[in-house]
């Protein structure tokens, strides 16, 4: 399954569940990977998409909430690499979750006011399609 680490309560399915995005291994166009967050809990739940590279992805919708056994897509969109070199490939991406009762995204303040406790948190990374998985691919068929 991959490394993904999630800690606090549980209160979003957050798909892909191996802890990796996946993005083809090209150039010069923008890709899009997409983030599946189904609510599992009793209520309404708040998110937040966050990245180290916040200049190379664009988060679409980068925050809201979801109610009780909804799910929100949430599309990655990789801005387009002008050279080959993997440096995206350590780009991390951070998804946090928290109970709320309003409807209306969380604010800054509201974030940082919860405790470590109240919070579910999930980290990916970033995983290029290469050769080798393209040839793996092929051959399943």
């Amino acid at each position: 399954r991959g490394w993904a680490i999630m800690e606090g309560p549980a209160l979003l399915v957050i798909k892909p569940d191996n802890g990796k995005i996946p993005f083809p291994n090209q150039l010069h166009m923008s890709a899009t990977s997409e983030l599946t967050l189904s609510n599992v809990s009793n209520g309404l739940v708040a998110f937040k998409v966050k990245t180290t590279a916040p200049k190379n992805y664009l988060v679409r919708p980068s925050a809201g909430t979801i109610a009780a056994g909804a799910t929100e897509k949430v599309q990655i969109i990789m801005q387009p690499r002008k050279d080959t070199s993997l440096d995206s490939a350590s780009d991390r991406f951070l998804v946090r979750a928290a109970s709320t009762t309003s409807t209306q995204p969380l604010s800054k303040s509201e974030w940082d006011a919860k405790a470590k406790h109240e919070l579910q948190e999930l980290k990916l990374t970033v995983q290029f399609a290469d050769h080798e998985q393209t040839i793996t691919r092929d051959t399943d068929v």
